[in-house]
């Protein structure tokens, strides 16, 4: 939810962030952080609305073709990832996501 929807981020590795997924991943390499992740913004909730109900809502159709194009973006940044490391081309790739959705 810290990045606006459709937005990925790769990181060559980090804590758990509350995600209780990679919290247990985490622990299961015995505390090792030492991972990359990917990860794909949904944005936050708007207003007051609650997390949880936030979370376990169907995306809007604008927001699906969003996730589903980081999804294929995502598929490309492992791919990039697996085969040349954490290079330039991957910081590159941040940077461009950092100023996906901004219209001038």
């Amino acid at each position: 939810m810290s990045l606006p929807n459709g937005v990925l981020r790769l990181q060559r590795k980090g804590g758990h962030g509350r995600h209780n997924g990679l919290q247990n991943v985490i622990e299961h390499l015995d505390g090792c952080r030492e991972f990359p992740r990917l990860s794909i913004g949904i944005g936050s909730p708007p207003g007051k609305m609650d997390t949880r109900a936030f979370l376990l809502q169907k995306f809007s159709s604008e927001e699906r073709i969003q996730i589903d194009t980081a999804l294929e973006q995502g598929v490309d940044a492992v791919r990039t990832l697996v085969l040349k490391g954490f290079s330039g081309s991957i910081e590159r790739f941040n940077l461009v996501q950092k100023y996906k959705f901004n219209r001038a």
